[in-house]
């Protein structure tokens, strides 16, 4: 009896390993093939565009990315979970608005399919796999070359739309840090950014995970013109 049973145990844990190698490969051909297309318009639109960005003040774009999730959990007694990390993708639209020559505004919104899971035994349930993102950011340029860094601060807004968990999902608010690269062409802007998102509350409105606070590190390309 107990061979059967390390042997279910092996065979679930196998399956669990799969599924999770599926998931990564599957965000993996996501992200690059929006990375394909976004690179493919951005390509397009410099051949179309005839006024130098340098001079523009509001400028539009879009971003795609990575993000990795973490969920902070606090076992409470109603707890009846574990959590998972998991790897997830971005999309979405960004503009910038330029106060000075060192200070910007970043309004952005979008997409998040988010990668963060919480187990209970042998099931594994997709905690946020969906969000939809508004986000203000103030940047702080470090340098007036052509490919100059940034810092960048301010917060987002986080509205799960889908969840196939049983745990029930709050509206959240987030405080986002992170730096970037403005790669300054002729007639666009190519900026990757590394991003660190926390929480500022308990996400979960459920008895089963009574706190939950996602932390996500996140590296995203974004193309403005």
């Amino acid at each position: 009896m107990n061979i059967s049973i390390v042997y279910v145990r092996n065979k679930t844990d196998l399956y669990l390993r799969n599924l999770r190698l599926h998931q990564l490969l599957f965000t993996m051909r996501q992200f690059i093939l929006v990375a394909s297309l976004l690179w493919s318009f951005t390509g397009l639109f410099a051949q179309t565009t005839t006024t130098d960005i340098s001079v523009k003040k509001w400028i539009f774009g879009i971003y795609t990315g990575l993000n990795y999730q973490n969920l902070k959990a606090k076992n409470g007694p109603n707890f009846g979970y574990s959590t998972e990390t998991g790897l997830g993708l971005h999309f979405g639209i960004l503009s910038e608005l330029k106060a000075s020559q060192t200070v910007s505004v970043l309004p952005r919104f979008g997409f998040s399919f988010n990668g963060a899971k919480l187990g209970n035994g042998s099931e594994i349930e997709y905690i946020m796999p969906v969000n939809f993102d508004i986000a203000t950011y103030v940047s702080f340029t470090l340098s007036k070359n052509k490919n100059n860094p940034y810092l960048f601060i301010g917060p987002s807004y986080s509205l799960p739309i889908k969840t196939k968990s049983s745990v029930d999902l709050k509206n959240y608010l987030s405080m986002d840090v992170g730096i970037g690269l403005n790669q300054i062409f002729n007639k666009f802007i190519f900026s990757p950014e590394l991003r660190y998102s926390r929480a500022l509350a308990n996400v979960s409105d459920s008895a089963l995970a009574n706190h939950l606070v996602p932390h996500t590190f996140s590296l995203l390309l974004g193309f403005k013109g």
